[in-house]
């Protein structure tokens, strides 16, 4: 019989449990539960017709009256220069964001949110203020800091490199089990 949040925490002593309460965490986001129902309301709640990554080159161009390069938009979108070209030319078409070349450099092409784009980055603005409300409304303001900051140091330990350090380590481990030398892992934050 599986657990519910409510009945882990009750049951739970302070310290204990840990592990099982994130994984606990980690499956219902795994399986779409808490994500889909962020994208339903990030999406369909402000416009259905955006995509994901519609929304973060909205986000991105939000409160940049002269827009970015495509190159920087490319940089802090963190996507593929090709799909950012494509998503940019949807919202182009769909009229969320002017194109226009750069006056020094005719070969840069700047992107900037048109009306329509920066009503739904206001729109946008005020759904994530209000889901963040809902999620950790409870916390103080140093609570939520506090939350944020350590939601930022796990997902830096889940980087690429830091799981492929820690795979190596788990290899390192097996391989010296193997060939009959005795070692211990070492328990080192892996940042």
């Amino acid at each position: 019989m599986a657990r519910t949040q409510t009945n882990l925490i009750a049951t739970t002593a302070p310290g204990e449990g840990r592990a099982e309460r994130f994984f606990d965490i980690w499956r219902r986001m795994r399986r779409g539960d808490i994500v889909r129902q962020l994208n339903q309301l990030f999406q369909g709640g402000v416009d259905p017709a955006l995509s994901s990554g519609e929304i973060d080159v909205i986000m991105a161009l939000d409160g940049r009256p002269d827009g970015y390069g495509m190159t920087d938009l490319t940089l802090i979108v963190a996507a593929d220069p090709g799909n950012v070209t494509r998503t940019v030319n949807q919202l182009l078409a769909k009229g969320y964001v002017h194109r226009f070349l750069s006056v020094s450099d005719a070969r840069e092409r700047f992107v900037k949110l048109s009306s329509h784009g920066i009503a739904a980055a206001e729109r946008q603005n005020r759904l994530r203020e209000a889901v963040f409300a809902l999620a950790l409304g409870h916390l103080s303001a140093s609570g939520q800091d506090r939350l944020l900051i350590e939601l930022e140091i796990a997902l830096n330990a889940l980087s690429p490199s830091s799981l492929a350090a820690l795979a190596l380590q788990d290899f390192e481990i097996n391989e010296a089990k193997r060939v009959g030398i005795a070692c211990e892992p070492q328990n080192q934050a892996i940042i």
